[in-house]
């Protein structure tokens, strides 16, 4: 079963539900965000990532002193002492609808990157949770000749993410090699493919470390004459119950 496979490519199932938390240092940059009038500026991150509940924290954020914390719940942005300094509730964030304002503003960024780093850490461990529902959908053929096995993955209303209905590739041994998905805190025009490479053990669980998100073609086909978004993960610390 390539569920099965996918999560024991990636670390195992065992050993996940053995992880307290785990933290990340990265760098991200992303032209997308310039569609909401925010810098594409590269950003290096710390990033922690709580694995039983949807929780993100990222340092420095948005500058030195400063971290963002993201929640099912709520966004807010605190001083380094713990001194709270803005916060809102998700539906405050989203003024009572299902889209944010088109100008962003700091919470509105942490918001994004809160979600989108929690969903990509936990890739594909917590498809094995309640409600998520699974389907294997055949092979798909790179244009440099790689073969990848697609997964089709329907999100749980409780899990925050890009959009519902997602396609994820593997290659033979199992490992993440790209994602499809509309970005739809942007709007149905984003669609991407996100490519991933470079994976590495750490601690047991394995990682890619190298990320960039494409536009997609109706075709599927990616247009790579610029990312949209690109990370790079510089480390990983795993911290066990």
């Amino acid at each position: 079963m390539l569920l099965d496979k996918v999560i024991q490519a990636h670390g195992g199932k065992e050993r996940w539900d053995k992880v307290a938390s785990i933290f990340l240092d990265l760098d991200v940059k992303g032209n997308i965000l310039a569609t909401r009038l925010k810098s594409p500026k590269l950003r290096s991150l710390k990033v922690q990532t709580n694995i039983k509940k949807i929780e993100c924290i990222l340092s420095p954020f948005p500058e030195i002193g400063k971290r963002g914390t993201f929640t099912s719940e709520y966004v807010q942005i605190e001083s380094d002492d713990g001194k709270i300094i803005l916060k809102k509730s998700l539906k405050e964030l989203f003024n009572g609808g299902d889209q944010l304002p088109f100008i962003w503003q700091d919470l509105h960024i942490l918001y994004f990157f809160g979600y989108a780093f929690w969903n990509y850490i936990l890739t594909p461990y917590f498809f094995s949770w309640p409600e998520f529902q699974t389907k294997e959908d055949g092979i798909w053929q790179e244009t440099d000749g790689q073969i990848w096995h697609k997964l089709e993955v329907d999100f749980p209303s409780y899990i925050p993410t890009h959009c519902r209905k997602q396609t994820f590739y593997f290659n033979d041994a199992g490992l993440l090699c790209r994602l499809d998905y509309t970005a739809e805190i942007f709007g149905s025009f984003t669609r991407g493919a996100h490519y991933c490479w470079q994976h590495r053990d750490f601690n047991g669980l394995v990682f890619p470390t190298r990320r960039k998100v494409f536009w997609r073609l109706p075709s599927g086909r990616p247009l790579k004459l610029f990312g949209v978004m690109e990370g790079w993960i510089k480390n990983v610390d795993v911290i066990w119950k």
